[in-house]
């Protein structure tokens, strides 16, 4: 945890989880531009991040030329920079007041960070995003608990996380903060850590890994509608008695993120509101019956995908399987997906001798599959 000493700025930016800036078009005479930004606040539109009412937020401009220029803000306050043109970014810290008995005074602890890079052009004001991301996961129920969504898991709560995944001190933390909030989360891992004996070890996740201290934490699981692993996550682990990620009963999308490339045995299976998945770039290898009876009804496979496990999509209402590549291995070809098997379609594929890459589909309920 990061430690700010206090300088008492009037400073409130609100954190901009996802922020999109909103403002309008401002015309200027000469070269120079405008880098403009509308911080949140307790006024702003639906579906807005919220600041809770005692964070504090610095911005610093960095230009082209080495120029660093810092600014303050108030929540809701619009901030804009005439510059000169070129390649700026744009770093947000937010701070949350912490007053300490041993130094009597207020010190400031870093919450949360992000940044984001604009190419200034001369003459209009240019549009800024921050993408912030929560660094302290002891003031994750804090932030759940400003916002406005999240009474849902039809309009979850946009939740980026950049910590180190200790089981006790951060993911068990985290998934019991949720669950007290009483938010459903749309949880984004891409910039979270990895640590030895943590959720995510050696790059296999885990989220069974909470820990001795948060025995609440799986209450937390089942409000996380929406899922997206951390990048420097290789692989999730398989199925040891439990499924993988069994508590998370109210899932309905995950991405499996940037560098993964096994997803284990029963991992997902028999999650019965996941309807989509994503998977990374770099999928090779998808376990045995990993997304076993859930609800998807379509899914796209890598072209880096070489093998898929027995019943991995089995019990699923598909009707839609999309392959990228044509170097696929099933060890059971009517088993990997529900519904028969017939000529020319992916029978063949699964034997390798025909089919290859393509759109596959089958009316509902159906038991054939054509290709398209």
């Amino acid at each position: 945890m990061k430690n700010r000493k206090t300088l008492c700025y009037g400073i409130a930016a609100i954190l901009c989880l996802g922020l999109c800036a909103c403002f309008s078009p401002l015309d200027y005479k000469g070269s120079q531009g405008t880098i403009s930004l509308t911080l949140p606040g307790e006024g702003s539109a639906a579906r807005a991040a919220v600041s809770p009412p005692n964070w504090h937020y610095e911005l610093k401009f960095s230009g082209p030329d080495g120029t660093a220029i810092p600014k303050t803000a108030k929540a809701g306050e619009t901030v804009s920079l005439r510059v000169e043109p070129g390649v700026w970014s744009v770093s947000v810290i937010a701070l949350r007041p912490f007053f300490s008995t041993d130094t009597n005074q207020t010190e400031y602890y870093e919450v949360a960070d992000g940044s984001d890079t604009i190419n200034v052009k001369p003459g209009i004001k240019n549009l800024v995003e921050i993408p912030m991301a929560i660094t302290d996961p002891n003031y994750v129920k804090e932030y759940l608990n400003a916002q406005k969504d999240g009474d849902s898991a039809a309009n979850p709560v946009r939740l980026p996380l950049n910590t180190i995944l200790y089981d006790d001190f951060a993911w068990g933390n985290i998934c019991s903060q949720i669950g007290v909030s009483k938010k459903f989360v749309d949880l984004d891992l891409t910039r979270c850590q990895e640590v030895i004996g943590g959720a995510l070890d050696a790059g296999v996740f885990d989220p069974r890994k909470i820990g001795s201290i948060y025995s609440d934490a799986p209450d937390g699981m089942a409000y996380i509608v929406r899922l997206t692993l951390p990048d420097e996550a290789t692989s999730i682990a398989d199925a040891t008695g439990t499924i993988t990620f069994a508590d998370f009963s109210n899932l309905q999308h995950v991405n499996t993120g940037k560098k993964v490339t096994i997803i284990g045995m029963q991992a997902f299976s028999n999650l019965t509101r996941l309807t989509s998945v994503t998977f990374g770039e770099y999928v090779d290898e998808i376990g045995t019956s990993a997304f076993a009876g859930c609800k998807l009804t379509s899914v796209t496979i890598p072209a880096s995908v070489t093998s898929i496990g027995d019943f991995a999509f089995d019990s699923n209402p598909l009707t839609t399987v999309i392959f990228m590549g044509d170097e696929v291995t099933f060890n059971l070809p009517g088993s990997v997906f529900p519904g028969g098997i017939s000529p020319n379609t992916l029978g063949e594929l699964y034997s390798g001798s025909h089919g290859g890459a393509g759109t596959y589909t089958r009316p509902p309920g159906g038991n054939y599959w054509t290709k398209q």
